[in-house]
């Protein structure tokens, strides 16, 4: 007498899918990485065009009144970055995550592969702009202006995924 239920074969079983949310970002913040370092004139405009606008803030405000001018054009500046960064980032690789979301990619670590090489960026140009219009202008508290101004690219960041998941195509997404 024999009541001992059969086991599986373990050929039967399901491969074991990697579906830890760790393991995940930090294979697609590399990947996200490599592929943002590699497309040379994208990466051009995103190192360059901080320094560039905050040259310009620096030439074109001069004077008791213009330190306020200079701060409403950097928080527009940081605002249009951080869109500007982020906005093609999900409808350009809606075919690569639809496909991958069938073998579990977390849409949780996806976006936060995202967040995480768009804030490398993101840090880098707030350092540039506070940096750079610091030599013209004197700041009460420029560590809190770096601060205010990280926070606020933070936002147009997470503003500007928002609508390329929104967008059906490219050229929705950036009008």
């Amino acid at each position: 007498y024999n009541d001992a239920k059969p086991k599986p074969h373990t050929s039967m079983r399901a491969p074991a899918l990697n579906t830890d949310f760790f393991n995940q970002v930090v294979t697609l913040v590399t990947r996200y990485f490599t592929v943002t370092v590699r497309d040379y004139e994208r990466l051009a405009l995103m190192l360059f065009i901080a320094p560039a606008i905050a040259l310009l803030v620096n030439m074109l405000f001069v004077g008791e009144a213009a330190e306020l001018k200079a701060l409403f054009i950097l928080v527009i500046s940081t605002i249009w970055l951080g869109c500007s960064n982020a906005v093609r980032e999900i409808v350009n690789e809606r075919s690569i995550f639809k496909r991958e979301r069938m073998v579990n990619l977390s849409i949780p670590a996806y976006l936060t592969s995202k967040m995480v090489v768009l804030l490398i960026f993101s840090f880098y140009q707030t350092t540039c702009l506070v940096g750079i219009t610091s030599l013209n202008f004197s700041y009460s508290n420029g560590f809190g202006l770096f601060l205010i101004l990280f926070y606020t690219s933070f936002v147009a960041t997470i503003l500007g995924l928002l609508i390329s998941a929104i967008s059906r195509t490219e050229a929705f997404a950036l009008t």
